[in-house]
Parts: structure tokens; sequence; C-alpha cells
């Protein structure tokens, strides 16, 4: 019955064994399953997503080039041709990429007139960090249709997740380029709730507010059936993205879910990535970091509070970058 589904096969590698006996974050579906029903469990989920994305993920501009231009920069020896040719492909990204090289934020000298010249500048990093936000403000900006359910802090918030987690990734030794991209579209989901469900799903965002991820995922499930992480995930998938990005979308709520150790740390990094940004630049007043209890990421990555006050001090000192960012589209 499940033959050929990537992605049922995905999931089941995903969701940890059958948990007989377990509480889950999101509710407690999974309590006393039995096998049979646990994969009934699974299957239904996927299909409810699935039915989703059919009607909705389409009006979503994949992002083509993110994931083999992330498998360009993920070698040692990155071939800047293969880089180069990859974004000059696109032209109106072409433009966008080297008229913000161009722009006073970097205040060059000598003005840049192809994508080789922009990386030799400023670095394979910067270029990406400008390509992906570029490509992800297609997806986490509201078409006109859309604008008045979205809330104006998103897309803000999701370059400084994207940040934060390239800062986070340096010290965890986690690829850098594969870690921004997931904090910048670890939200992804919320989108495609917010096109299918319209006023309903933005009423839900507006009690959201003192809540926590548990409680938030939970109400989602009641009213909608699925979650924003797993619909964010299931649609990454779809456009063939690395599973440690898909699990750092689908997990970055309750990153001990996650598989394995190396996708654990992965979707560890986005969950304390979402809160370093939210306590840098907060949403609905939220400030994460400041309450008693330490994020749970902290621990899963084995780090101090010193590494998250030399965090919020990278955002600040990058904060300008990242507005600039917000305003490529």
């Amino acid at each position: 019955m499940f033959n050929n589904d990537r992605w049922y096969l995905f999931a089941l590698k995903l969701i940890p064994s059958p948990p007989i006996q377990r509480s889950c974050d999101c509710g407690c579906r999974w309590q006393d399953a039995s096998l049979a029903n646990y994969l009934k469990i699974v299957k239904s989920e996927l299909d409810r997503i699935d039915q989703l994305l059919e009607r909705f993920g389409s009006l979503l501009p994949a992002p083509q080039i993110l994931p083999p231009l992330l498998q360009a920069l993920g070698k040692e020896d990155a071939d800047l041709k293969r880089v180069a040719d990859l974004i000059s492909f696109d032209p109106a990204l072409t433009a966008r990429l080297l008229g913000f090289c161009n722009s006073a934020f970097f205040g060059l000298s000598t003005r840049i007139d192809s994508v080789p010249e922009a990386v030799h500048q400023l670095g394979f990093r910067t270029v990406y960090r400008i390509v992906a936000g570029t490509v992800g403000g297609r997806l986490l900006t509201p078409s006109q249709r859309d604008a008045d359910n979205f809330p104006g802090s998103w897309w803000k918030h999701a370059v400084l997740t994207a940040f934060a987690a390239q800062f986070v990734a340096d010290d965890i030794g986690a690829e850098p380029g594969a870690m921004f991209t997931a904090g910048l579209l670890h939200e992804l989901g919320r989108v495609v709730l917010l096109q299918a469900f319209k006023g309903d799903y933005a009423r839900l965002l507006e009690k959201e507010p003192g809540l926590t991820k548990s409680e938030v995922a939970e109400r989602e499930m009641n009213a909608f059936g699925v979650t924003h992480a797993e619909t964010g995930g299931r649609l990454l998938a779809r456009w063939q993205f690395d599973a440690p990005i898909v699990s750092g979308v689908r997990f970055h709520n309750d990153p001990a879910s996650a598989s394995d150790e190396t996708e654990q740390r992965f979707a560890a990094c986005v969950h304390l990535s979402d809160e370093l940004a939210l306590s840098a630049d907060p949403v609905n007043g939220e400030q994460v970091l400041a309450q008693a209890e330490p994020p749970i990421s902290m621990a899963m990555l084995n780090l101090s509070p010193k590494n998250l006050s030399r965090y919020e001090g990278l955002i600040t000192e990058n904060m300008k970058f990242a507005e600039a960012m917000c305003q490529l589209n």
C-alpha cells in the first residue's frame, strides 16, 4: 500500500521507532499505539499534508536553485564557475544579486558587473546569503491577495533565524549554508496553512503569543489536522532538499523527535536559532531567552550561556545586513 512513497519511507526514518507508551509534544496521538495503528496514523497525516500541498503548495515558487547551489558550495573546493553558472541561469536573481552588491550598504569602490566578481569581492558565504534571501523572500513574503493576513514580522524573523543558525553552525561543525537555509525556511509551512485556511489560521496566530511551541502545534492539529512544521518539512522534501534540512524544519519545535543524533542536532540548531531571533527582535513582544528555563536545544548542542551571549552579539552586529536583505523583495 505504501510502495514508492518516498516521503512515507522518509517519515518512518524521521519518526523514532513506534513510540508505544510515549508522549508526543504535539499531543498524545502516539500513546498506546500498536504498530499497525501507528503506520495508519503516519499515512493519514501524510495524506492530509499531501492533499493540502496539492491544492496550495503549487502556488509557491519552488526554489530550484538552492539544492544544487548548496551541493556546489558544500564541497571543500567549491567551483566558482559552477556556482556562477547556477546563479546566472536566473537573470532576475542575478540582477538582484548585483544590485545589492553595488548598493550603498556594501559601499564598494569598484562596481561589480558579474557573479564571479561578486563571489571574488564578497565571498561565497555572503553571496549565498543574498541569493537564499532573494529566493526565500519570494516564498515568505505575501502576495497582494494574502497581505492582510500575513504578520509583517515574519520575513525579518526568518532572516534573523537564518543568520543565527549560521553562527551556531560554525560552532557545532554543521554546514553553514545548509543551516542558513533551514533557518530561513523554518516557518514555510505557516505560509501554506495561511494560504489554505486564511482567516481561520490568522486568528490562530493572534492567539499564539504566550503559548508554548507544543501548544501551538496541538492547536494546529486540532483545528487543521496538520502542523506548520510537518507541512514545511513535507514541502521541502518534495522540492528535493537534503534530509538534514527537511529534518531541521520538520522538527524545529521538537528536535528530540528527529531520528538520529545528526538530525537531532540540526533540528536543535534551528530551534535555538528561532529563539535567538525572537530574543533579538521580538515578535508580538515575545522575549524567549529572557525566560527562566534555558532552551532544551542548548543542552543538545552542548552550548553554554557564553555561547548565547556571543550569538546575540553577532546578530546585533549583522542586524543592518539582515534588514537590508529584507528589502530585497
